[in-house]
């Protein structure tokens, strides 16, 4: 009776332990312990096989001539017309180097605060097209990164991106015939280090 009663208790013990077992080789690591020490590993080997990647998309092509901040309308007096060849895109930076001072011609404000705000314009014009924007009168030195997907300012193209530089600065100033107007195409500038091109 005793070994009866033993073997009664014992047998739901075993038949426990041998499904257990089994379960795990047929499911693959079905207990919480295989399961983490497998994702470790996974993750560690990814970790030193995969280079850095964006963690962005690719966004919609903006529309040609797109500001990305407005200008002040109240300072944009000259004219800028650009001219861009080939497909894909082209981001625009057209960085202040100076404005006029108080006295010199026409002088607003706000153009003082454009200066202290490090302002610059970003455009994006599309290839193949033309794109004419009124800026203020100033100075400016004139940049463009190119590229085909766009992933937004802070990627640009990703890692295709190419940087141009125009190798001149672009005068815009009101004289006795009216103001300025710029007519540039994109095949006049020339390729720059990433380094080179400003950001904010």
């Amino acid at each position: 009776m005793r070994k009866e009663f033993l073997l009664f208790l014992l047998l739901p013990i075993v038949l426990l332990c041998s499904c257990g077992r089994k379960g795990s080789y047929s499911d693959g690591f079905n207990d919480g312990y295989d399961i983490g020490y497998v994702q470790g590993q996974q993750a560690e080997a990814s970790a030193e096989t995969t280079t850095p990647t964006m963690g962005t998309p690719a966004q919609p092509e903006p529309q040609n001539g797109f500001l990305f901040e407005e200008i002040p309308q109240l300072e944009a007096a000259a004219t800028l017309s650009i001219r861009t060849s080939g497909s894909g895109g082209y981001y625009f930076v057209i960085d202040p180097v100076e404005f006029p001072a108080a006295g010199e011609g026409e002088f607003y404000i706000t153009r003082a605060q454009l200066q202290a705000n490090n302002f610059y314009i970003r455009l994006y014009v599309r290839g193949g097209s033309t794109a004419q924007i009124a800026i203020p009168l100033g100075e400016y030195a004139i940049y463009y990164a190119r590229g085909s997907d766009w992933y937004g300012e802070e990627y640009l193209f990703g890692p295709e991106t190419a940087y141009y530089q125009y190798d001149d600065t672009f005068v815009f100033k009101k004289s006795a015939k009216g103001y300025t107007k710029w007519s540039i195409s994109s095949s006049d500038a020339e390729l720059i280090s990433e380094l080179d091109f400003p950001t904010k």
